[in-house]
C-alpha cells in the first residue's frame, strides 16, 4: 500500500513536490490487522500505533476512534478513557452508516461500563436508523447479538418503543 499521497503544491519559486501520509491507508492497516489478529500484545500495539497515526493526521475519523477505545477495553484501560473515545466517535460523527452495527455493539457490549452521555448517543443513533439509514432488521437483530444483558435488555426496550411508536408492535 501506498503511505504516501503526491501533492504538486505551488510555491512562490514554482512546483514543489510533497508527500503528505494519508490517514485513511493507516486506519486501513489497522483495521486489517485487528480483523487476521488472534488478540497477541504485538498485534494491539501495532493496531495502537497505526490508529493513533490515523487520528492524528485526521481527528474526524470515526471509526479511527472507535478501534482506539476497543483497544483500550482489551488493554484494560478506565471506563472513562473508553467513554471519551468513544464520545470522540460520536462527536465526529453521529450518524455514520459504516460504524454503526460495530460501534453500537460495542457500546451495548458495555453498557454497564460507559457513561450516560456515550449510552445516549447510542441510543439516538439507533433511533434515527429507525427512521432512516438503517434497515429495521439490522437493529431488531441487535439483542440476539448481545452477551451482555444489560446492554441486551436496553436495545430491546428501545426497539419495543420505536415499535410501538412506528404501530410494528405485534408483527
Amino acid at each position: 500500500l501506498c503511505l504516501f499521497s503526491c501533492w504538486e503544491i505551488v510555491s512562490p519559486f514554482g512546483l514543489t513536490l510533497r508527500l503528505l501520509p494519508l490517514s485513511a491507508v493507516y486506519g486501513y492497516q489497522a483495521q486489517q490487522i485487528m480483523n487476521n489478529s488472534d488478540g497477541g500484545g504485538s498485534d494491539i500495539s501495532r493496531i495502537k500505533e497505526l490508529t493513533t497515526r490515523e487520528v492524528d493526521l485526521s481527528p474526524a475519523r470515526a471509526d479511527g476512534w472507535l478501534r482506539l477505545a476497543m483497544i483500550a477495553s482489551v488493554e484494560r484501560q478506565p471506563n472513562t478513557t473508553i467513554s471519551s473515545l468513544l464520545e470522540k466517535s460520536y462527536l465526529v460523527a453521529p450518524l455514520d452508516p459504516q460504524i454503526f452495527v460495530p460501534r453500537t455493539r460495542f457500546v451495548l457490549e458495555h453498557w454497564n461500563n460507559v457513561s450516560a452521555g456515550v449510552r445516549e448517543e447510542a441510543l439516538e443513533a439507533v433511533r434515527a436508523g429507525w427512521l432512516n439509514w438503517i434497515q429495521q432488521h439490522e437493529i431488531q437483530m441487535l439483542p440476539r447479538r448481545i452477551a451482555n444483558p444489560a446492554g441486551r435488555l436496553a436495545i430491546a426496550l428501545e426497539i419495543a418503543k420505536l415499535s410501538s411508536l412506528s404501530g410494528l408492535a405485534g408483527r
